[in-house]
């Protein structure tokens, strides 16, 4: 019965350590990326979704993740969209397609 209880009681140690890690993760602040000085439709793609104020966004860049903010420019103005989710390509590795609103 010990050996039991102690492979029991390692297993939800390394669930909790696994599981604050991951939380750690997630808690982690939002970074910004200026698009503003690349062109649509060349540098990126933009298509709009049915849903109210959301999009996709294809584009190249390292380190956007999931809550990141990108920049963009919509001819004198710009606007800030997050991103819902993002995926990226392998070949090239630094290309990507986001959900953003």
């Amino acid at each position: 019965m010990e050996v039991k209880l102690n492979y029991f009681s390692n297993y939800i140690t390394n669930f909790s350590i696994k599981f604050l890690a991951n939380r750690k993760k997630s808690n982690k602040q939002p970074k910004s990326h200026d698009y503003t000085q690349y062109d649509c439709n060349h540098d990126y793609i933009f298509e709009v979704v049915e849903r109210e104020n959301c999009a996709y966004m294809t584009g190249q860049g390292k380190s956007i993740n999931k809550g990141d903010y990108l920049i963009l420019s919509s001819g004198s103005n710009t606007i800030r969209y997050q991103v819902e989710e993002i995926e990226y390509y392998s070949n090239p590795p630094d290309m990507w397609i986001a959900l953003i609103n």
